[in-house]
């Protein structure tokens, strides 16, 4: 179904209703869904509904499809951007349906007599094209995901906690494997992550998380590691999932889980340009964004590549992994550079000739190395929350670096 000349007038004149009234709209959108529609409650974090993150990105998004109805290719990388979530959390097309109709009856509600049938039959085509192109990028994204990684399995599949280790008073790391002994853990690709289902209450409610898978690819040999998934979680004050997995979840304990998704080393595992693929590796990193950098520096160190980790923390007590990197430090003590940047000046910390440590943060002479004419010999991955990503993406940008080229992930939901 396409939408006529007369619809996407319609629409338009949504944007002002739309940028003045988006985020009430889409708050009481989520209140209604999730109320009325129990099966959709796995998909959402109540913490990011709390915080009008979820409603905020909602918003943002109908305002921009608004905006660009008459062509949608701005929006791609958005869209791709959301897909990428949709595909991690497990969204299937029958979800689109109610969404769609929550939506409408949300619409029709904040509006009165301003929603007319012509008003919404617009917006219902418009999000049934919207979902139509979802829905086949998804396919897509599965099918790709199915085909390219080893023993991946669909959906969920049942696991149980198989150990579980505390990297330091704030970080524990969780160990998986699957309760079905006949299947094997899917080979990951560094970077990626899994999405975990946990029951916090005894089974009353169900609640979905995406963590970073953080295996070493050598691994603790003082840990069974043999077809198990590792992921690192730190205690977040008020969230609902890091607290029970840090005071509650224990051995034994059973989940269900994905395959590993992500497209963290997506780009250089497609790219076929050899000269590209052998440049140096600028890691960036910020706290808990080490749980993905783990595998990727590890796996950038055994091809042969150069690698500068840069590594930021407030504290001690938030550096965690600190066996691995002295073990890359010793074992490529020509390939692999860490400069780490901890807030705390009463932190303490003993250094190598690769290894250097600074008691501050980060910040714009740590990458004056970079200049116009060498910025692209290098490739470059960023890892971390919003705040620390949009600083290095501003102080690389002011180095002439194409800040697009940057393979990074955050931890927050999708960023706008």
């Amino acid at each position: 179904m396409t939408l006529t000349d007369a619809q996407k007038d319609i629409i338009k004149a949504s944007i002002p209703f739309l940028e003045e009234n988006g985020v009430d709209l889409t708050k009481s959108f989520y209140q209604y869904m999730l109320e009325n529609y129990p099966e959709v409650r796995p998909f959402f974090n109540k913490a990011h509904q709390i915080t009008l993150k979820q409603p905020k990105i909602l918003a943002f998004s109908l305002v921009a499809y608004a905006k660009n109805i008459d062509d949608l290719t701005p929006l791609l990388g958005f869209v791709r951007q959301i897909v990428e979530k949709h595909v991690g959390l497990q969204v299937k097309p029958e979800h689109y349906d109610i969404v769609g109709a929550s939506l409408l009856k949300t619409l029709g509600d904040k509006l009165g007599a301003a929603a007319t049938p012509e008003f919404i039959e617009a917006w219902r085509v418009a999000y049934t094209d919207l979902a139509d192109i979802l829905i086949q990028l998804e396919k897509d994204r599965y099918a790709e995901e199915l085909k390219e990684l080893e023993h991946s399995w669909p959906g969920f599949a049942d696991a149980y906690v198989s150990d579980v280790v505390a990297e330091s008073e704030h970080v524990k790391s969780i160990y998986f494997k699957l309760k079905d002994s006949s299947l094997k853990i899917s080979k990951a690709y560094p970077g990626q992550y899994i999405t975990i289902r946990f029951s916090t209450d005894g089974g009353k409610t169900i609640q979905s998380r995406e963590y970073s898978l953080s295996n070493e690819l050598e691994g603790d040999s003082s840990i069974d590691i043999s077809n198990s998934f590792r992921i690192s979680v730190k205690r977040i004050s008020d969230g609902v999932v890091s607290n029970y997995i840090h005071d509650t979840l224990k051995k034994g304990d059973e989940v269900r889980i994905t395959s590993p998704f992500g497209k963290l080393l997506e780009p250089y595992l497609k790219s076929k340009d050899d000269s590209e693929k052998a440049k140096p590796i600028n890691v960036f990193v910020g706290g808990i964004g080490i749980t993905p950098s783990v595998s990727i520096v590890e796996f950038f160190l055994k091809k042969g590549n150069k690698v500068n980790l840069f590594l930021s923390n407030a504290d001690l007590q938030a550096r965690i992994f600190g066996k691995w990197l002295d073990r890359l430090l010793k074992q490529y003590p020509t390939n692999f550079h860490v400069r780490e940047f901890i807030s705390s000046k009463d932190s303490k910390l003993a250094i190598g000739e690769n290894h250097t440590v600074e008691y501050r943060r980060i910040d714009h002479g740590d990458v004056q190395f970079l200049t116009t004419s060498n910025v692209n010999d290098y490739q470059y991955f960023l890892v971390g929350p919003p705040s620390y990503m949009d600083f290095i993406n501003e102080i690389l940008g002011k180095t002439g670096l194409d800040v697009t080229k940057i393979n990074s992930e955050e931890f927050a939901p999708v960023h706008v």
